[in-house]
């Protein structure tokens, strides 16, 4: 509860009265890695993952605190052999996600996918697992593959506004027109989320609406201003219908700020047509 609650130094101290207690309490040897990770104390980190090793070797928790301190520092291959043995050792949807978030750290989104599709074969009945992979497939750019595994999902969640709006995205990536229906179904079950109302309008802009798209995009600004794609698919809309000043000023939001949209080839060109 302190490391949730952001107090690393009060759960050390938590930590260290219950080892005075019961020196040789798993759990508390393995949260004392945490701890002190989450502290920054890299070499005390170091000497309590040695001390839990020393006492429990083959333990889950013991591979479980290596690999999240390989993670932690980035150090990936390590960690995805560690979260391999975490999952020998209890195969569980909470374990497998781990493995896969390594791999997705690592850059693997490849891996990844591929991973969850022999665990969702292996587990039909995993429908987390089976979100999850048509979220990474749609990351890695199998986009034929996530719209198979998107229409598997929604199957069983057909009123989850997320998957919806993720599934509209990944529609008007393959411009499908079912895009349009997907988002707005969505909005209708979340109406105020930003996201999902600037999905709708990326969608009526690209679809030659752009009037009706700065609609839903303009709304979308207003409730996540910091928001730099929802921004940069405003000054496109902007653009499309020649109001060239409201749209550099929004381009120049866009680039800016610790949400700032990424500089993809479409964004520099849109820097370019405005002349920032």
């Amino acid at each position: 509860m302190q490391l949730a609650a952001a107090n690393p130094d009060g759960a050390a101290y938590s930590i260290s009265k219950a080892l005075q207690d019961d020196p040789d309490d798993l759990a508390a040897l393995a949260l004392a890695v945490q701890v002190e990770t989450r502290r920054g104390e890299a070499s005390r980190a170091d000497a309590a993952l040695k001390t839990l090793a020393a006492k429990y070797p083959a333990s889950v928790e013991t591979a479980r605190a290596s690999a999240d301190l390989a993670m932690s520092r980035g150090q990936f291959p390590t960690a995805i052999a560690g979260y391999r043995k975490v999952l020998a050792g209890a195969e569980n949807t909470g374990n497998a996600m781990m493995l896969v978030q390594a791999h997705m750290a690592a850059g693997e989104a490849g891996k990844a996918a591929s991973f969850l599709e022999t665990w969702v074969k292996n587990h039909p009945s995993d429908g987390a697992a089976l979100k999850a992979l048509a979220e990474i497939q749609f990351r890695a750019g199998q986009l034929l593959a996530a719209r198979e595994t998107y229409q598997r999902v929604i199957v069983d969640n057909k009123d989850d506004a997320s998957v919806l709006n993720n599934y509209a995205n990944l529609l008007l990536k393959l411009r499908d027109p079912g895009a349009q229906g997907a988002a707005e179904k969505a909005l209708r079950l979340v109406p105020n989320h930003p996201a999902y109302a600037d999905t709708l309008g990326w969608i009526l802009v690209n679809n030659g609406q752009v009037e009706p798209g700065l609609r839903y995009l303009r709304e979308a600004r207003l409730r996540s201003p910091e928001s730099g794609e929802i921004r940069f698919h405003l000054a496109v809309a902007l653009a499309k219908i020649g109001r060239k000043e409201e749209a550099r000023d929004e381009l120049k939001a866009a680039l800016s700020g610790p949400g700032g949209v990424v500089m993809t080839a479409s964004v520099a060109a849109l820097k370019s047509e405005l002349g920032l």
